[in-house]
């Protein structure tokens, strides 16, 4: 709910248009069978062509810095052959903040092909969208129009959150 508003609010700010899924777009995707994060694939497929960039942002994901523009990010890191970029953390890539170059038809045809493997039996990545991109990252030529940037950049974790603790006596 959090997170929720503070991007819609982050957008407000900046002049960006807020685009979340709404009931009929969560009962396509249960009535299909599928994990709720596909939707994030679905709506990419339908504004894509719709923007020069287009910042996907988990639900559970609260913007920390209101003054960082997207377009700022684009700017430092986009190149020619860049698509996406995406970050890591301590598990791996994370699909939670990606931001992508909207209005090219061959990066198109990569978002269809990452909703191919929706289908696709093999291990999980049939099954959620995050370890459906780690395998085109790591196994098909989508890894070369990816770009991995400091997670800080679009998503950092507050300072305790990856680390073990133990109750104290």
């Amino acid at each position: 709910y959090y997170g929720t508003l503070s991007k819609k609010l982050y957008c407000k700010l900046n002049g960006y248009d807020f685009i979340v899924g709404d009931e009929i777009d969560y009962a396509k995707i249960e009535d299909a069978g599928e994990d709720y994060g596909w939707l994030k694939v679905y709506k990419l497929l339908e504004c894509y062509f719709d923007y020069d960039y287009i910042f996907i942002s988990d639900g559970d994901v609260s913007v920390m810095n209101f003054e960082t523009k997207l377009e700022d990010i684009a700017d430092q890191y986009f190149d020619d052959e860049t698509f996406m970029l995406i970050t890591k953390d301590q598990h791996d890539f994370n699909s939670g903040n990606i931001l992508i170059k909207g209005k090219n038809q061959k990066f198109y045809d990569y978002i269809c092909k990452w909703k191919e493997l929706l289908r696709t039996p093999f291990d999980e990545v049939a099954y959620y969208e995050q370890p459906s991109l780690i395998h085109m990252i790591r196994h098909t030529d989508f890894g070369s129009v990816v770009k991995t940037i400091d997670q800080s950049i679009m998503n950092s974790y507050c300072p305790h959150a990856n680390h073990s603790f133990s109750a104290e006596h």
